[in-house]
């Protein structure tokens, strides 16, 4: 239980990922420019469905591919980071489609 006498079902790594992410912990180089590509992206595309950009189940490609990425540099607990950072840094509406864009990749659920 955590202080409020709730279930608390995080775990410990996954407090220490939200922490660092609230308090812009920086990450290393690639994680940061993949980020700030995750940005871009969501801010310019998000919506524009029939632009191209996105595959037959919505997902856009280049979100997918820096998905990809993330889970071969440091699986799914380095791709959670990236998302948390994504939702504290100001796009916590893009956190949803990022989720869906990622499911199966790795673990990734949505």
């Amino acid at each position: 239980m955590n202080d409020n006498g709730r279930l608390d079902f995080m775990t410990n790594e996954d407090k220490h990922l939200i922490a660092a992410a609230a308090g812009d912990v920086p990450m290393n180089v690639l994680c940061e420019t993949l980020l700030e590509e995750l940005i871009a992206i969501t801010v310019c595309y998000v919506g524009r469905a029939n632009s191209g950009l996105y595959n037959a189940r919505g997902h856009h490609h280049a979100v997918r591919q820096i998905g990809e990425q993330l889970r071969a540099t440091g699986g799914i607990r380095l791709m959670q980071a990236v998302a948390y950072r994504l939702h504290y840094r100001g796009h916590e509406a893009h956190f949803d489609g990022l989720a869906y864009a990622w499911n199966g990749i790795g673990d990734w659920q949505a």
